[in-house]
């Protein structure tokens, strides 16, 4: 099998073993810890981390495990290139917030 499938049935389990499904299944998941300190964001505001050292191309999808936030302020994560994930905070309220420093978790699903 030289392309993942989306779905497995009885036969391609059978196939690859209990070892090759779990290789199959990781090689399509990488997770990364990332300490980060970010900087405050100001009033109704955008700020963007850019990190380099996450495993990852630019057709793969990535979710992200952040510490507790703020009331009034979100954060995603995008690929923006080969080991490059940009971090995005946005702040919707009047005043300035500080993202909480911590580990933050990268999850990259392969494309």
């Amino acid at each position: 099998m030289s392309k993942f499938p989306e779905r497995f049935d009885r036969s391609d389990i059978r196939k690859m073993g209990q070892l090759g499904l779990v290789r199959a299944l990781t090689n399509r998941v990488n997770r990364s810890k990332l300490s980060l300190t970010p900087a405050a964001v100001g009033a109704n505001a955008q700020s963007i981390e850019s990190v380099t050292n996450v495993v990852c191309s630019s057709d793969d999808d990535v979710t992200l495990q952040t510490p507790l936030l703020d009331h009034g302020l979100t954060a995603a994560a995008r690929v923006t290139g080969k080991n490059t994930v940009d971090i995005i905070f946005d702040n919707h309220t009047a005043g300035s917030l500080t993202p909480a420093a911590g580990n933050y978790f990268i999850r990259v699903n392969r494309g």
